[in-house]
C-alpha cells in the first residue's frame, strides 16, 4: 500500500499553500483507479469525490476489488454517467467535505 498509495513527498510545512491530503493518492486527479489484486472477489466502487478524500481512498481500497476516485474539478470526460455506467460499478459513492456541499458545480454530473 505505500509503494502505491502514499507520497511522502508531499508532507511539506507549508501551512499556506501545501496540500497535504495529496500526501495519499499523489494529487486531485480527474479520474484515478486502484485495482486491489488482494481482494478480487470485493466489489467495484466509483468515488465521486474532492480532495478531502485522498486521505480515505487508501483506506476504502482496501475493501474493493477496483475503486475509481474522481474529482469533478478535474474530470475531463464528456459524459459522466455514461462513463460510470460503462465502468458497471457495484456501488457509486459520494465523498464530499462539507465545505463542497454548497458547490453547485460538484453536483454537476451532465453537461
Amino acid at each position: 500500500l505505500e509503494e502505491a498509495l502514499y507520497f511522502e513527498e508531499h508532507l511539506v510545512r507549508d501551512y499556506y499553500n501545501a496540500n497535504p491530503y495529496v500526501t495519499f493518492v499523489g494529487g486531485d486527479w480527474g479520474k484515478a483507479t486502484v485495482t486491489n489484486h488482494l481482494n478480487p472477489g470485493g466489489p467495484k466502487v466509483v468515488m465521486i469525490r474532492d480532495s478531502f478524500a485522498c486521505a480515505i481512498t487508501p483506506f476504502f481500497a482496501l475493501q474493493c476489488s477496483e475503486l475509481t476516485t474522481i474529482d469533478l474539478r478535474a474530470y475531463q470526460g464528456e459524459d459522466l454517467l455514461a462513463d460510470i455506467e460503462g465502468m458497471e460499478p457495484d456501488f457509486v459513492v459520494l465523498f464530499y467535505s462539507p465545505s463542497t456541499t454548497v458547490s453547485d458545480n460538484m453536483f454537476e454530473f451532465s453537461k
